[in-house]
């Protein structure tokens, strides 16, 4: 019930008290519990610990928000409006939906590798998962950011507006994420050398299909953040499920007939990727949220994705060039130098979009 404090800062905008709010009282539970356990009090301690450390940051932030929002001491017996109930019933039904599919999705990686494979090869695929989890958590908070923004702007009710701003942030989020992916193919197998050893080093083309699955779900995140700013969770209420199905499907398909193991799952998710959310999550949004047609959405999406493959195609040549390290990193700083100012010549929406973060530094 504490959690609504959260939910009221997040749509107003003031997500960041909420950010150090989870911070304080993280940093806190850490501290005494990594004392506890040197201490030799047992596990159960140690959730304990946990348990109160986010019910009290709960209680904090319902003390903050009342005093920022005053209103919610007040209380109202009135019932809803039957339509606004319905609307949350889908919607938490969506919701749900979609969570389990996830789940699913999530989970099925790394069961079909170790039935059918063995479980070393989880271990193997774990060192990149790990790095690529990192790097989408960073993304994401960015954009996770400027959901509420985006809700704000949906009130307007000005879906040519709306839509300009879909665009600008779509070749945004595009740009940053290409800028990683870049990074992360010049980088990305040295890294594993010096954290785990040469010897868990993946071939490359498995090291590609990771990255560009990496590309593939954060190029998905501003259409996402449009859903979720419109509360669009029912009309998605099938598509995880079919999702998770695809990719379940495909990686068995790949990894028991194929014999190509992390590859063969990683392209089972490209493949669900590929067959329902490129499709399915942008039309959501244009018919439900922005009321318009998609077809400059396929323009720019193709135009995005031809970018991307031609840029990894010029990498995969220039990289065999360079072996020295700090020379690596030169070329890779200048090549994305390059890189941002052509198309930031070259597209508008980026231009603009830039613009708009200078002017309100």
């Amino acid at each position: 019930m504490l959690v609504v404090n959260r939910t009221v800062l997040i749509a107003d905008q003031r997500g960041y008290i909420n950010s150090i709010n989870q911070f304080v009282f993280l940093f806190g539970q850490q501290i005494i519990q990594i004392i506890m356990l040197m201490l030799g009090f047992n596990y159960i301690i140690y959730l304990v610990i946990q348990l109160f450390a986010t019910v009290a940051s709960n209680i904090s932030l319902g003390f903050r928000s009342r005093k920022i929002y005053p209103y919610l001491k007040e209380h109202s017996t009135q019932k809803l409006p039957h339509s606004v109930i319905r609307s949350l019933r889908e919607n938490v039904i969506g919701m749900i939906s979609a969570k389990f599919g996830g789940i699913v999705l999530t989970s099925t990686d790394n069961l079909v590798l170790s039935m059918f494979v063995n479980l070393g090869v989880v271990g193997n695929y774990a060192n990149y998962t790990t790095v690529i989890n990192g790097l989408t958590t960073l993304v994401n908070t960015l954009i996770q950011a400027i959901t509420a923004s985006i809700g704000n702007l949906g009130t307007e009710r000005d879906f040519k507006k709306e839509e300009k701003t879909f665009f600008q942030l779509y070749w945004g989020n595009a740009i940053l994420i290409m800028n990683i992916s870049f990074g992360l193919y010049f980088f990305f197998d040295r890294f594993i050398s010096l954290w785990v050893g040469s010897k868990y080093e993946l071939s490359e083309i498995t090291t590609v299909a990771i990255i560009i699955l990496f590309f593939q779900n954060q190029l998905r995140q501003i259409a996402i953040s449009f859903q979720i700013a419109h509360s669009l969770f029912w009309q998605q209420r099938y598509k995880s499920l079919f999702e998770a199905g695809v990719n379940l499907a495909f990686s068995i398909l790949f990894v028991r007939f194929f014999h190509l193991e992390i590859l063969g799952v990683v392209l089972g998710t490209i493949m669900s990727n590929l067959l329902i959310n490129t499709w399915w999550e942008p039309l959501i949004v244009f018919k439900s949220g922005l009321h318009c047609g998609m077809k400059r959405y396929w323009e720019v999406f193709f135009a995005i994705n031809g970018i991307y493959v031609l840029s990894l195609i010029g990498i995969h040549f220039i990289k065999p060039l360079v072996h020295n390290f700090l020379i690596q990193i030169v070329v890779y700083i200048v090549l994305s130098l390059m890189f941002n100012l052509i198309l930031m010549a070259a597209v508008a929406d980026f231009r603009k979009l830039v613009f708009r973060i200078i002017g309100k530094i």
